[in-house]
């Protein structure tokens, strides 16, 4: 358990997109994150990430790129939830360098993508508390289980901007207030499980 959980045995998933002259995405190790040692969560047991085939499978317990990033960076995935309960949601959070890997992100800027009544889009900022946090944009909306979503996420100086299955939303008075970060991802919470796919960082 303990191999599995400090290292989601360095899955690498490599995939080429776009057309000559695009930039190209770039390898992705992810690392499996200890139980946080603040972590007080009472409900269904979580686990650490699996890799199922060419999916990364998201099961409570954190994952983070072993790489670190700064702007300009686009984030493309697509995902999806199955085994789902009354509420949930994934997280994609910028966490900055040295931040450390056995404790809840304090300071970060996260976009959530929940499941529930209602549904909801969100980009939220947490400033050295982890139950603390100020929502920066958000938006209704309805997610269904074993749909498969497209995510995009365009990192820039100054700005942030993506898009859900083709459809834009403007982030562009959020913007990051570190420059190099680590990608971390959390599928939430217990038994649904989110499957990350075709993940790219370019």
């Amino acid at each position: 358990m303990n191999a599995t959980r400090n290292s989601v045995a360095a899955f690498l998933l490599t995939l080429i997109l776009g057309c000559a002259g695009a930039s190209r995405p770039r390898p992705i190790v992810w690392d499996a994150l200890p139980l946080p040692k603040d972590d007080d969560w009472q409900g269904s047991k979580t686990a650490p990430a699996t890799v199922q085939g060419t999916d990364l499978v998201l099961r409570g317990e954190y994952v983070r790129t072993r790489a670190t990033y700064d702007a300009p960076v686009t984030v493309e995935f697509d995902i999806l939830f199955e085994n789902a309960v009354s509420d949930g949601c994934l997280y994609v959070m910028f966490v900055p360098e040295n931040s450390p890997k056995d404790e809840h992100p304090a300071t970060v800027t996260e976009f959530v993508m929940g499941y529930g009544k209602p549904g909801q889009l969100l980009v939220a900022r947490h400033v050295d508390s982890v139950r603390d946090y100020t929502k920066l944009w958000e938006q209704s909306v309805e997610l269904v289980p074993n749909h498969q979503y497209h995510v995009l996420l365009n990192v820039r100086p100054g700005a942030l901007g993506g898009q859900v299955d083709g459809k834009t939303f403007d982030l562009s008075n959020v913007s990051l207030p570190y420059k190099r970060f680590y990608i971390q991802l959390r599928g939430w919470h217990p038994p649904t499980q989110w499957r990350v796919r075709n993940f790219v960082v370019r």
